[in-house]
């Protein structure tokens, strides 16, 4: 056994930090943990929080640091999970040391890291150790840390495992899939470290990339002359990455040890992690700051040498965003820096050799506030996420939550009071780390720290850093870190043994499933202390207010385990809780239900009671899948109707199979989304809504004085009134059904209101039929893409009502039934056409709905049924015109100009308009086509790109010209920007109703143009 190490000696803290800055008062501040936000003040004395409250029961004592955090967000001290600081890698240093490392982080918000130590191949793990121990006690300025590596495999390093669990602080252990020759283990020395981390109660790491495959792409690359930086990534492609992730998962898994795998930098690696994680598999997966704040696609060549990590930051724009969505459904945990600098002179090293290229950047500085613009202000996570997935997760996940990554009373005083309005521009010129260069030159980021909080000390005030170098402390990690060890299953009585290890795995799984199947409803709060009620809303994401949701207390099953962990169900609550009849916002969120292995349903099992207990608990209740369409539509109309309701959001497909299996027995219904009303199923379109199967009324004529309230009064004569808006001199009514529109209508047309006679008629709403479907985007397509061909792809998710191509985009409408989810995840990123097709829910508020429902729809030919690109009269075959041009009237050539002014003079009492109609009643749009009636004039061919059309019907119209007909009957003068492009028929201002067979005038100006 290795003696203790030796530590370094401490310097002595200045005395600013010993000041009665340790004690500190941060008022009005917006408290923020994983699961709440409440407006209070948080009180620090001794290094740790002391008080967190409203501030009404405290009196603040003398001599204490008072700041107003008004407007502000008060966050736990970030924690970075990964960093390798004063790292000896590819025969050189790192430029950050722990001072220059720990002084960055904290100058971005973060106040405790977890470093590497990292043993040569045969060194001695406690001699590395103690190696790190003495480069960093006197040095950091946070606290921190360690992570050690296997890099070897002996019958010593599994001895020494258990000495640095049990004597020295130390829970977790990374091997290397990749780094052939340096860092690397095979597979069946992975087996055995995973095992020995499941014995000891550690958690296994790993570095997951196929090293083999790796070696031979490098030389392969070498040999074709690829010298330049762009073959690192050639080399270390997303399958190479993936492949690793997924055997590291299975090896994981066969001996039931939880696994956490770094720098997952792909969107392959993070799918890989949420299919296991569905699966039933304990693993956490942690992304970086510089996979999520940069992509290589915008970087220039002679600059992409600076930006080498293993493994590599990817080429695809898209992948950031794909990492933080995963992040935000909790398919990914963390995120890290794996800050590794080295200068330019260093990284040019391998200038000649990507291979010897020192990997690593930077990130320990900006990691917070790069999430944060990413994330956060882009809209895909919420500030309790975000506090999640930068400090909260990390500490759960190796045992220091709550004494790190919370503010709570008793917890360490690290806090960041967040101004999230304030900018600043990362550079290197301005940045607290060591490096010449920075990955994020020039990102301007919403998100600065304003103050950071040190175990009680100020050590960020205003830009201005106040720390010293020993100031931080080293944090023992435990072993069996209950996140990790309890919530999923893994439990020393469901031990592997040798001789029945895959029935005890499937009885473990079993135990789980029954387990986790049955969750616990949790009856949301009356109020909760010290804490601002937000304004109700139904968006993903934690309600302000929220309660601490491991504190529940009540089961619907009345079979509480006290002792052991929650299951993971959010509830949001109105103001008042659930009994406010005026706030349909109240949820609870179902995660994590299901197992690897699917039961038959048990119609008297606990998922069946689950559902039906809850069914029969509220007026009405929605399960649903999350970000799920027509949940969010049944929310906003159940709010409109001011009912409360329940909704419980299934996370996945795969972890409600049972649920929807459930369902499907009780209603004979398929799939969720179902709605129950007292304890009956109905569909979403059944129930009855605002706008949605009512009689529509046009008012027209109405006085800008009168108010809607007025007209409400007035049509209630004949009937409910559903809705009435007015719009400046119009408005529209919906009437309960048509009778009782129609007696409105006879009735109050012509009806005086502030002295103006209204006009009132049935709306003819140019709004398809109210056919419930979800509207799908699917952008990034090739001009060689059909409509048959993109319905082709979407029709095994379900019945495609509609498809469109406008372009290079279009849209897909599916039935209710659909798979939209399912749709969603396996078209995005599929190639079509030799091109990556994008797919999302679409976001467009205009025509949501399907179908044509009016004559004047297309506005080719007027008739229905299809649209103006599918329209059967359609002129032009391909879509490689102009956008301008795309809904286009006529091809041909303008007419040549009118005759001198003199043969327009007048004479009689007769009129003669801009084109000559003298003695004839076909004008010059009908004679410029040949063999037709007319002038013997001949007129120039069409020009370039112009069309012939075929002859029109004849004109209905009196003979000889009259005063009606003015010299703009047929078209409006041409624009200057359409001149050369053919003639452009402006139809609203023609008179002539019956030019073709079905046809009723075109609609006004602003609606010539196709519904996208």
């Amino acid at each position: 056994m290795s003696e203790q190490p030796t530590k370094a000696p401490v310097k002595k803290v200045p005395i600013h930090l010993q000041s009665a800055q340790n004690r500190v008062y941060i008022k009005k501040g917006k408290i923020v943990n994983h699961d709440s936000i409440q407006n209070g003040d948080v009180y620090i004395e001794d290094g740790k929080v002391r008080y967190v409250g409203n501030g009404q029961d405290f009196v603040v004592p003398g001599g204490v640091k008072v700041i107003d955090a008004a407007g502000k967000y008060v966050l736990p001290g970030g924690i970075d999970p990964h960093t390798h600081l004063d790292f000896n890698f590819g025969g050189t240093t790192t430029a950050d040391d722990f001072y220059q490392g720990t002084k960055a982080a904290i100058a971005g918000g973060t106040t405790t890291i977890l470093d590497f130590v990292i043993p040569q191949k045969g060194q001695s793990l406690l001699e590395a150790y103690d190696e790190w121990r003495v480069k960093a006690d006197g040095k950091v300025c946070c606290d921190y840390g360690f992570h050690v590596a296997i890099t070897w495999w002996s019958k010593s390093v599994s001895d020494e495992m258990g000495i640095l669990c049990k004597e020295r602080g130390v829970n977790s252990f990374k091997v290397f899939m990749a780094y052939k020759g340096l860092f690397m283990l095979n597979d069946s020395e992975l087996f055995e470290v995973f095992e020995r981390c499941k014995e000891l109660g550690a958690i296994a790491q790993v570095h997951a990339e196929n090293g083999d495959i790796i070696a031979k792409n490098v030389k392969k690359l070498l040999d074709q002359g690829i010298t330049g930086p762009e073959g690192h990534e050639l080399s270390r492609t997303e399958e190479v990455e993936a492949e690793a992730v997924n055997r590291a998962c299975v090896i994981a898994h066969q001996v039931a040890a939880p696994l956490y795998i770094t720098r997952i930098t792909s969107k392959l690696s993070a799918e890989t992690i949420m299919r296991a994680r569905r699966r039933g598999i304990n693993v956490y997966g942690e992304t970086l700051a510089s996979s999520i704040g940069c992509s290589l696609r915008s970087v220039k060549d002679k600059n992409k040498l600076y930006f080498i990590t293993s493994p590599p930051i990817r080429n695809d724009p898209e992948t950031p965003r794909a990492l933080l969505k995963h992040l935000a459904i909790d398919d990914l945990q963390t995120t890290g820096s794996d800050n590794c600098t080295f200068n330019k002179e260093q990284k040019e090293l391998g200038k000649n050799d990507f291979s010897k290229i020192p990997n690593g950047v930077n990130g320990v500085e900006d990691r917070m506030s790069v999430v944060w613009e990413k994330g956060v202000v882009s809209g895909l996570l919420d500030p309790q996420r975000f506090v999640a997935v930068t400090s909260t997760n990390a500490a759960k996940i190796f045992g220091i939550y709550p004494q790190k990554g919370r503010i709570a009373v008793g917890s360490d005083a690290d806090i960041v009071i967040w101004n999230g309005q304030a900018t600043r521009v990362i550079s290197a010129k301005t940045h607290h780390q060591a490096c010449d260069f920075n990955i994020f030159e020039g990102l301007q980021c919403h998100g600065v720290p304003e103050y950071v909080i040190v175990r009680g000390k100020i050590s960020l005030e205003d830009g201005n850093l106040r720390v010293a170098e020993g100031q931080g402390q080293f944090i023992p990690t435990p072993l069996k870190p209950a996140f990790v060890y309890e919530t999923n299953g893994v439990k020393n009585n469901h031990d592997v043994d040798d001789h029945n290890g895959l029935e005890n795995l499937k009885l473990e799984e079993e135990l789980t499933e029954a387990e986790d199947l049955h969750p616990r409803f949790v009856e949301p709060p009356q109020s909760v202390s010290g804490a601002s009620q937000a304004s109700c809303h139904t968006a993903r994401g934690m309600v302000p207010g929220s309660r601490n949701l491991q504190q529940s207390s009540f089961s619907i099953s009345e079979e509480l385990d006290k002792d052991g962990p929650r299951a993971c169900i959010r509830v949001r609550a109105p103001p008042g809780g659930r009994s406010s009849q005026l706030c349909s916002c109240t949820q609870s969120k179902v995660m994590g239900i299901g197992s690897s292995s699917r039961v038959s349903v048990n119609m008297n099992g606990p998922v069946a009671e689950f559902v039906k207990q809850t069914i029969a608990s509220d007026k009405i209740v929605i399960f649903s899948k999350s970000y799920c369409p027509y949940c969010t539509t049944a929310k906003k109309q159940f709010e409109k109707l001011n009912k409360a309701f329940t909704c419980i959001e299934l996370e996945n497909r795969d972890d409600c199979n049972e649920i929807q299996d459930v369902l499907g027995q009780m209603t004979g219904a398929r799939s969720v989304p179902r709605v129950f009303i007292d304890g009956k199923f109905i569909g979403v379109t059944e129930s009855k809504m605002p706008g949605a199967g009512t009689f529509k009324l046009f008012i027209g004529n109405v006085d800008e004085k009168t108010s809607p309230s007025e007209l409400k009064a007035l049509f209630e004569k004949y009937g409910e009134v559903v809705e009435c808006s007015t719009i400046k001199n119009y408005g529209f009514v919906h009437m309960k059904d048509e009778q009782q529109g129609r007696d409105a209508m006879q009735n109050l047309n012509g009806y005086i209101i502030n002295n103006q006679p209204i006009k009132v008629e049935a709306a003819r709403s140019r709004r398809a039929p109210n056919t419930n479907t979800t509207k799908i985007f699917v952008g990034n397509l090739t001009d060689q893409t059909r409509a048959p061909q993109v319905r082709e792809l979407f029709g095994k998710f379900g019945n495609v009502i509609e498809c469109d191509i406008v372009r290079n985009y279009g849209f897909v409408h599916l039935e209710p039934n659909g798979d939209v989810n399912d749709a969603i995840r396996e078209l995005n990123g599929q190639m079509v056409d030799g091109q990556p097709i994008k797919v999302q829910v679409s976001t467009s508020r205009v025509r949501q709905k399907p179908g044509m429902g009016d004559p004047e729809q297309c506005y080719r030919c007027g008739r229905s049924g299809h649209w103006s690109k599918e329209c059967p009269r359609l002129i032009w075959a391909d879509r490689g015109m102009g956008g301008r041009d795309a809904f286009r009237r006529d091809m041909a050539p303008y007419p040549p100009p009118p005759p001198p002014f003199l043969d327009r003079m007048m004479t009689g009492f007769r009129d003669f308009d801009y084109y000559d109609r003298r003695y004839d009643d076909a004008d010059l749009f009908e004679r410029r086509y040949s063999n037709m009636r007319g002038s013997s004039r001949d007129y120039p061919a069409p020009m370039r790109g112009g069309r012939d059309m075929g002859p029109l019907p004849p004109l209905s119209r009196n003979g000889g010209g009259s005063r009606m007909d003015s010299m703009f009957s047929r078209r409006s003068p041409p624009s200057r920007g359409m001149r050369g492009f053919g003639v452009y028929e402006d139809f609203s201002r023609d008179s002539f109703d019956d030019r073709r067979s079905g046809m009723r005038g075109m609609s006004p100006t602003a609606h010539r143009y196709a519904p996208y």
